[in-house]
């Protein structure tokens, strides 16, 4: 977990040991974002920690459909990180990424607002908290779906 500009950012390890675990996966590769990527060597680390041979891929990920399936070649299982699956692959885990923050940030928004309905669109990262950012709007007369 990582934190900074209000922000907190979840890539539970835990979890992902022991899916791996359960796979059978001794060589691991890792795939990130280049939003996420400062965070792949932590990760290699604590993988590393639990007995996991990695490699990380360094070519550029451009979303769920941009996989590094070349790795596969070296590698028992892709952790694909920061996304939620387009199409479930034997070999490859998706991890997509929390990332919280405080929702009164939409304070700064609401003199802008037009109209008193609009429309919610997030990516993955922040699906978690739409129910949050509904209700909050919702506190200061505006609908939100």
């Amino acid at each position: 977990m990582s934190q900074g500009a209000g922000c907190t950012s979840l890539i539970p390890t835990s979890d992902l040991v022991q899916r791996l675990r359960g796979r059978g996966a001794e060589r691991v590769a890792l795939q990130f974002p280049a939003g996420l990527a400062r965070r792949a060597p932590g990760m290699a680390a604590a993988l590393r920690d639990a007995g996991f041979e990695i490699i990380i891929s360094g070519d550029p990920c451009y979303g769920a459909c941009d996989l590094a399936l070349d790795t596969l070649a070296h590698a028992d299982i892709l952790v694909h990180f920061g996304h939620a699956p387009v199409e479930e692959r034997p070999n490859v885990i998706y991890e997509p990424v929390r990332i919280d923050f405080d929702v009164t940030v939409l304070s700064r928004a609401l003199p802008l607002l037009e109209n008193r309905r609009v429309g919610l669109v997030t990516t993955i990262q922040h699906v978690h908290l739409i129910d949050a950012m509904v209700a909050y709007l919702s506190e200061h007369g505006i609908e939100a779906a």
